[in-house]
C-alpha cells in the first residue's frame, strides 16, 4: 500500500485508482486507508466515488480532517448544502481553525447564498489569529480580497462593513 500512496502523492492519483480498487478488498475496514482512498478519488475527479468512500470512513472514524475532506468533495460535486453541513461539523470540532470557515465561505458563495457568505467573511475578518501560519494568512487574505472585489462589503478596522 505504501508504494501506491507515494505514487498518488506524486500527482498520479488517476493512475493509482485501479491499484486502490484492488487494495480496497483487503483494507475496507481500515479508516486510514479509506480516508486516503477518498482523498485520491477526490483528486482524480471521481467525486461520487469519493463521497461514498468518505461516508464509509465516517462510520469508522468521524474526524475533523474527514469532515473537511467530505465538505471539499461535496462542494466540488456541486452539493453545496451537504458541503455546508460537513464544514459546520469541522467547525464544531475545532472552532479556532480557519479552514472550516474557508470551506463555508466558498460553499455559500458557490451555492448562491451571498448573505451567508458575507456573514462568514465577517467572522473571518473579526477572528483573532491564535497561531499564525501561512495558511491562516492566506485564508484571511483571499476571503477579504474576494469580498472587497465583489464590492458588497469592505474591511474597516478589522470588521466587515456594508457599503
Amino acid at each position: 500500500m505504501g508504494r501506491v500512496a507515494r505514487q498518488a502523492l506524486r500527482g498520479h492519483s488517476r493512475e493509482m485508482m485501479p491499484r486502490y480498487a484492488e487494495l480496497y478488498g483487503h483494507y475496507r475496514d481500515d479508516a486510514s486507508f479509506l480516508y486516503n482512498y477518498a482523498a485520491e478519488q477526490f483528486y482524480a475527479g471521481r467525486y461520487e466515488e469519493a463521497l461514498s468512500t468518505a461516508r464509509e470512513c465516517r462510520a469508522l472514524w468521524p474526524s475533523y480532517n474527514l469532515s473537511l475532506l467530505t465538505g471539499d468533495i461535496c462542494r466540488a460535486a456541486g452539493k453545496y448544502g451537504e458541503a455546508v453541513r460537513h464544514y459546520e461539523q469541522a467547525h464544531w470540532m475545532c472552532p479556532v481553525r480557519f479552514a472550516p470557515l474557508e470551506g463555508l465561505y466558498y460553499a455559500y458563495k458557490s451555492g448562491k447564498q451571498p448573505d451567508r457568505a458575507d456573514s462568514v467573511a465577517d467572522v473571518v475578518a473579526r477572528k483573532r489569529i491564535k497561531v499564525d501560519s501561512p495558511d491562516v494568512r492566506r485564508i484571511k487574505k483571499e476571503i477579504l480580497e474576494d469580498v472587497w472585489h465583489g464590492e458588497k462589503m469592505v474591511p474597516r478596522d478589522g470588521m466587515m462593513k456594508k457599503l
